[in-house]
């Protein structure tokens, strides 16, 4: 695609793509195939307006200028670790097609802020995005995979709109053991035996469970 990275081009000291800024892909669009934008370090801004299906492995990864990535017309399925190393990247807009985010897929982003709404997050999607503050996760996530969170080092408070554990499930080590002050905000009428569930899970991820679950209001 639009990658200068090969082997070659690493011994010379080339292998950043530094000419593409902005990406607007039409409607005609159907797949983004592995390694398309690998190390566009200059890319800033993508517009798909088409009915993606794909976007491949590693996609976009080391786009370390990238800020904003929208698909207007949904996509349906990510790549392992397609947006790896977007340590700028700030909004992504994926629509509601996604059943799945897969592995490392925004793995040291720029995030500061997370909404969860997709069903399942597996393993390390979101590590080392160490600007996140705050997490939402919404009604529709179902599960959260091994590490997800780890080395999210500034997060301040994760809030649980559904109070189900198994969205952590046991021994995955969701979360850095360093946010000893973090929150886990659970809703008002979370049953007190589910309100223990979560504290022991977080006492597994070596955390103070017993004073770091709330309940709140919505």
């Amino acid at each position: 695609g639009f990658s200068n990275l090969t082997v070659v081009s690493v011994a010379q000291g080339t292998q950043d793509n530094v000419s593409l800024k902005q990406v607007i892909l039409p409607e005609t669009i159907y797949e983004i195939s592995d390694s398309a934008f690998l190390n566009c370090a200059a890319l800033e801004r993508v517009d798909c307006y088409g009915p993606v299906e794909l976007v491949g492995i590693r996609a976009f990864e080391m786009c370390t200028s990238l800020t904003d990535v929208v698909f207007h017309n949904n996509v349906r399925e990510l790549g392992v670790y397609c947006f790896n190393k977007c340590e700028s990247l700030k909004n992504v807009q994926l629509g509601n097609k996604l059943s799945r985010l897969p592995e490392g897929v925004f793995w040291g982003c720029g995030f500061e802020e997370l909404v969860l709404t997709v069903p399942v997050t597996d393993g390390w999607a979101f590590k080392d995005c160490a600007k996140v503050r705050t997490i939402r996760v919404t009604p529709s996530v179902e599960t959260l995979g091994e590490g997800v969170f780890q080395g999210l080092t500034a997060l301040e408070r994760i809030a649980f709109e559904r109070a189900d554990p198994e969205i952590l499930g046991r021994g995955l080590n969701q979360f850095d053991f360093t946010l000893q002050n973090m929150v886990v905000s659970l809703p008002a009428d979370t049953p007190p035996e589910t309100v223990q569930s979560f504290q022991q899970i977080l006492k597994e991820n070596m955390l103070p469970g017993d004073t770091m679950v709330v309940l709140e209001s919505p």
